[in-house]
């Protein structure tokens, strides 16, 4: 029976902490794995759901790059990223511009950045470092700083965007970050 199922292609992506590894099985039958970025403390990733070649990652202090290729090459993006400590990247899952999701990094110090261009710029979300809750933000090991670990879009709502600090708790946004609640 094996032998009349359709065969599968598929990549994975991880952030090893040091580069991306790409994990390919062929034809469901061979499996390719490969190192990029190797050196450059790539921390996060993210894969377009709607095309699977476009990638970004994050990386601990050289900022974000972004494949289009499916990580065969990549170019360093980030233009207007205080912030080089990318720690969290997401797509939006309902809002698009020019046919592409609308992508977000979370960086330390904690920072909501949001792109329509594909990743070329970067606008913060400033408002979100106006919670009566930001003095107590504390990463244990670096008490000094915190940091936006994860980031997730709302999938109907283009406006509303949960966001959690480590460590401070979630906070949410309802008005696609003009202002922000804090969700302890």
């Amino acid at each position: 029976m094996a032998e009349n199922m359709p065969t599968r292609s598929f990549r994975i992506y991880a952030a090893t902490g040091d580069a991306v590894a790409r994990i390919e099985c062929r034809n469901g039958e061979a499996v390719v794995a490969s190192l990029n970025l190797a050196g450059r403390g790539v921390i996060c990733v993210a894969v377009d759901p709607h095309d699977p070649d476009r990638i970004f990652v994050g990386t601990f202090d050289l900022g974000m790059y972004r494949s289009l290729d499916g990580g065969d090459s990549w170019e360093s993006v980030g233009l207007g990223m205080t912030n080089a400590r990318v720690l969290s990247i997401a797509f939006s899952p309902c809002e698009q511009v020019a046919g592409r999701p609308v992508v977000y990094a979370g960086t330390e110090p904690s920072m909501l950045y949001r792109s329509t261009d594909d990743g070329e710029t970067w606008q913060p979300s400033p408002a979100l470092l106006e919670l009566p809750s930001v003095p107590t933000w504390s990463f244990p090991p670096r008490p000094h700083t915190h940091h936006m670990r994860w980031i997730s879009p709302h999938p109907t709502d283009p406006q509303t965007i949960y966001v959690g600090i480590e460590l401070g708790g979630v906070m949410t946004t309802r008005d696609g970050g003009a202002t922000w609640e804090d969700r302890k």
